[in-house]
């Protein structure tokens, strides 16, 4: 994820938005650890299509 990105989302959860959700795949341990650093708690999973490919997902939200 570019920098760029990530410091929309620390800028966003800061102005205490009603809610934020962003979707990390669950094999990317590197995002999952930082959406929960952040104070992020899984909301809910799913699983993306890519192609003959499947890979797990999770929903990190902030209330």
């Amino acid at each position: 994820m570019p920098i760029a990105d990530c410091c929309r989302i620390c800028r966003a959860i800061r102005r205490e938005f009603e809610g934020l959700c962003v979707w990390a795949l669950t094999d990317n341990d590197a995002a999952c650890a930082f959406y929960r650093h952040l104070g992020g708690r899984q909301v809910c999973e799913g699983v993306e299509h890519f192609g003959d490919r499947s890979f797990r997902k999770a929903a990190f939200g902030w209330h």
